[in-house]
């Protein structure tokens, strides 16, 4: 009798979620800017532009992830552009590797694989390692006071030319904080989308995986 075995995956199952969320997000925001907040669905379209972010950085997070595992498992198929040397120094590299950042994990994939890394202050990583911090910022929330912020007004500093405040919040009457308030909104909720598609697309290209390209092609 033969016996077939399969895994699945997650990093499109996130990155397809991800979407969903931040489409919802835009509709409410392009329903309701123009009222006065707080507006019916504030809360929604906060809800969906934080769930944006959580998802499409998990879907870099486990995208990189199955790729070291499908070299683990020798699995020619979903790398058929790597030979088999390579497979195997990513399974090797697997072990000491796996509790590093996500990005972390990319650069040492193309480096490995005998290609320059990307370059930090450059799209799409530049994009991408924002994602990342602003969902570690979400995930590890600290709050500061709203006149001596510090990390706050650091990562404001940082992303606030990636992407436009939320179009509810600019409406609010007196001071709100950039962060976490304001910055979640529909231009963040689609930033996020698009920073891990453009990234994991980058990713794809230069190692030449066709099956993953076609992937985030759909």
């Amino acid at each position: 009798m033969v016996t077939i075995r399969g895994k699945s995956g997650l990093f499109q199952f996130h990155l397809n979620s991800a979407a969903r969320f931040a489409s919802a997000c835009i509709a409410i925001e392009n329903e309701e800017k123009y009222l006065e907040w707080p507006q019916p669905k504030w809360e929604e379209a906060r809800s969906n532009a934080l769930a944006a972010v959580l998802l499409s950085a998990a879907s870099l997070e486990s995208s990189i992830n199955e790729f070291y595992q499908q070299a683990v498992d020798k699995d020619g198929k979903a790398l058929k552009s790597l030979s088999e040397n390579q497979i195997n120094l990513l399974a090797e590299l697997w072990p000491e590797i796996k509790q590093l950042s996500p990005l972390r994990k990319h650069q040492i994939a193309l480096v490995a694989m005998g290609h320059a890394p990307m370059k930090k202050g450059q799209e799409p990583y530049r994009s991408a390692d924002g994602l990342m911090r602003l969902r570690n910022a979400l995930l590890h929330f600290k709050p500061e006071w709203d006149d001596e912020l510090k990390e706050h007004q650091s990562l404001e500093k940082r992303l606030s030319q990636l992407f436009s405040v939320s179009a509810l919040a600019d409406r609010a009457k007196g001071q709100m904080v950039w962060f976490p308030h304001k910055c979640l909104g529909a231009g963040c909720a689609e930033w996020a989308v698009e920073s891990a598609i453009h990234f994991s697309h980058q990713f794809v290209s230069i190692l030449g995986i066709r099956e993953r390209l076609k992937r985030l092609n759909t």
